[in-house]
């Protein structure tokens, strides 16, 4: 595949999934960034991204009745424009019971940067509930090394029962800058154009709005 962002730049993707048994599927991506490529998937956090592999692993351990627990890792390598490397290994685990869905990632990340090399460790909790056509989820992100504490705390509320619109609300609370943020955004992707409306409020920084037609 390939897209193009607004601000310039472009990304190629090639993938291969295969099936090696009923709980195990295998899959490799190969992404390759020109002209300065940047979207919420490539962040640039520690520079432009030039070339990304990752190989992922989803599976599930059957019981008797149902599969009640998934499984899954993901190993993935980024190489910098202006040159160095960074590693990332995510093992994940999570499970369902009576319409609630936990599921933790544990991360763990080295970096090579033409200035000296790092490595840091973290995590992420994810708790779901469906109530029709609402859905709440909460998440929290903590780090282990080099310090073990909170990093974040967010909850979500969307919905789908103002079809064709779906409607996500939230607020976010940044645990090290003390920082809190109000979320709500309503998207509308059937007929030929695409319309997205996001508004949020920060303790720090105010309010900002946007509109995106596509």
């Amino acid at each position: 595949t390939v897209s193009r962002a607004t601000e310039g730049g472009t990304a190629e993707e090639l993938a291969l999934r295969s099936r090696l048994s009923d709980s195990l599927t295998p899959t490799l991506r190969h992404s390759a960034l020109q002209d300065g490529f940047i979207s919420d998937v490539f962040l640039p956090n520690f520079g432009l991204i030039k070339n990304r592999t990752d190989l992922d692993l989803s599976g599930v351990a059957p019981s008797l009745s149902h599969p009640w627990l998934t499984l899954g890792a993901t190993l993935r390598r980024d190489e910098l424009v202006d040159g160095g490397n960074t590693l990332l290994l995510s093992p994940r685990i999570g499970t369902s019971y009576g319409g609630w869905f936990l599921m933790n990632t544990l991360n763990y990340q080295r970096t090579s940067l033409p200035a000296g090399e790092s490595s840091s460790s973290f995590g992420n909790l994810l708790v779901s509930r469906f109530f029709g056509s609402y859905a709440l989820r909460g998440e929290g992100t903590y780090a282990i090394t080099p310090a073990k504490h909170l990093q974040n705390l967010a909850f979500y509320l969307d919905t789908t029962a103002l079809r064709p619109w779906a409607i996500q609300a939230g607020v976010l609370r940044v645990v090290d800058t003390g920082e809190t943020k109000l979320l709500a955004t309503a998207t509308k992707s059937v007929g030929r154009l695409g319309v997205g409306l996001e508004g949020s409020w920060s303790s720090q920084s105010g309010w900002t709005a946007a509109i995106s037609l596509r």
